[in-house]
C-alpha cells in the first residue's frame, strides 16, 4: 500500500469532511485516498506503538491482558483518527462502504489486466490463529521461520478492503506484523520477533501459565 505525502493527506481529509458535513457525495478518489490513509496509520500505530509497549509490559505489569488492552488501543487509534481526519467513525465507515460497487463496472475500451492470484503456499497445513476477542480460529498457512524453539506461520488474510499476509506464532496463534506482500511480512515478523525474543518468551510462558495454552496448542 503506498504511502502519501502529509500535505496530500491533509487536503483530501479536509475535502472529505466538507463534503460530510454539507451533506454532498464523496467521489470515489477522494474516499480511496481517506481509507488507505486510515488503514495505513492504523497499521502503523498497531505496529510501531502498541506492539513494542506491549512488549515492555510483560516485564513491568505480567497481570495485564492482551485482549483489553488491544481493546483500549483501538480505542484510542479511532479517536486520533477523528481528530486526525475531522470525520466521525459512523461517516468512515458508509465512506469505505461506498467503495463495494453495487452495479458491475462498465467495460472499458483497453483491456485490464486480471488480478494477480495469491501467492500458493509450498508446505500448506492448518493452524489456529488468536480472534480479538481471545478466540481462536482455524486457518491454512505454513511456517516460514524458527527463532530458538519457536516456529512461526503466515497465512492470507482477506480484509475489508486489502488482502495482507499475516505472520502469527504458532504456539498462541498470536499476530506478529502484516503486510500486502508476503516476503516483507516475514521479513519485518522476523524482525520484530529477533529484537523482543526475551519479552516473547516470558509472553509464552505467562499464557502457558495461564492455561491459555499448553505446549503447541495453537496448531491444529
Amino acid at each position: 500500500m503506498r504511502k502519501h505525502k502529509r500535505r496530500n493527506q491533509k487536503k483530501w481529509f479536509r475535502i472529505v469532511a466538507q463534503n460530510v458535513h454539507q451533506g454532498k457525495t464523496v467521489s470515489r478518489f477522494h474516499a480511496q485516498r481517506l481509507v488507505e490513509s486510515v488503514q495505513l496509520f492504523a497499521d502503523n500505530q498497531y505496529h510501531n506503538v502498541f506492539r513494542p509497549w506491549w512488549y515492555e509490559q510483560l516485564d513491568s505489569n505480567p497481570k495485564l491482558d492482551l485482549v483489553t488492552e488491544h481493546r483500549r488501543h483501538f480505542k484510542d487509534v479511532e479517536q486520533k483518527l477523528i481528530e486526525m481526519t475531522g470525520i466521525a467513525a459512523d461517516d468512515f465507515n458508509q465512506i469505505a462502504a461506498s467503495l463495494k460497487r453495487s452495479t458491475p463496472r462498465k467495460p472499458r475500451k483497453r483491456k485490464e489486466k486480471p488480478r494477480q492470484p495469491a501467492r500458493k503456499l509450498k508446505q500448506p497445513e492448518e493452524f489456529k490463529i488468536r480472534m480479538m476477542n481471545g478466540e481462536l480460529q482455524p486457518v491454512i498457512g505454513e511456517k516460514v521461520f524458527t527463532i530458538g524453539n519457536h516456529d512461526f506461520l503466515i497465512h492470507l488474510t482477506e480484509g475489508k478492503f486489502f488482502d495482507f499476509w499475516t505472520v502469527s506464532d504458532v504456539a498462541t496463534g498470536t499476530k506478529v506484523y502484516s503486510h500486502e506482500r508476503y516476503k516483507e511480512a516475514v521479513r519485518k515478523a522476523r524482525e520484530i520477533i529477533t529484537e523482543h525474543y526475551d519479552s516473547y518468551v516470558i509472553l509464552i510462558s505467562k499464557l502457558k501459565g495461564d492455561g491459555v495454552i499448553e505446549g503447541e496448542a495453537a496448531k491444529a
